[in-house]
């Protein structure tokens, strides 16, 4: 078992967890953070390309920064 001390933060409602892994899982969701996986060509369809291309066309300044 491992103690961490989060100075000036808030409290987590959990505070047991089985591995890093869990735990990891725990900070992505309460944070709202994803993981972005790279996607193979052959799982590219037709919405996802479309998607892909107006990602591209999309001028810097309306593109959020995070």
């Amino acid at each position: 078992m491992t103690t961490i001390t989060i100075k000036n933060g808030e409290n987590i409602s959990r505070t047991d967890f089985e591995n890093i892994d869990e735990l990891l899982v725990y900070f992505m969701d309460k944070m709202g953070f994803g993981t972005l996986l790279p996607l193979d060509k052959k799982d590219v369809n037709t919405e996802r390309k479309k998607r892909f291309e107006k990602a591209l066309s999309t001028p810097k300044s309306k593109m959020l920064n995070i």
